[in-house]
């Protein structure tokens, strides 16, 4: 069975680097290996190396999907375990917000 890593649900707003031009995006889940996210405008291509900062800390990735304004990207590494807490705190304080507005 392949092991298959959990996939953490999120919204937040991150400027994805591609061929020297900025692209805003918003990652909806993530994992220690990849993301997948929604672009502001345009596409990339599969292939295509772009770079972001997650919480302080810069990390490349490659686009291995695309559909419509959606990307899919595996990071050239992991993610650390302090940057995978950061976005769980993240999640936890969006959550708590919606309950309150409720």
């Amino acid at each position: 069975m392949k092991y298959r890593t959990r996939r953490r649900m999120t919204q937040f707003e991150v400027t994805l680097h591609a061929d020297g031009c900025p692209h805003s995006a918003t990652i909806l889940d993530v994992t220690e290996r990849g993301a997948r996210m929604r672009l502001g405008s345009g596409n990339l291509a599969p292939g295509t190396l772009v770079s972001m900062g997650i919480h302080g800390q810069t990390f490349e990735a490659d686009v291995v999907w695309n559909k419509d304004s959606d990307i899919g990207v595996a990071f050239e590494g992991v993610l650390p375990l302090d940057v995978l807490a950061a976005i769980n705190r993240n999640l936890r304080r969006v959550q708590d917000r919606v309950r309150n507005e409720c």
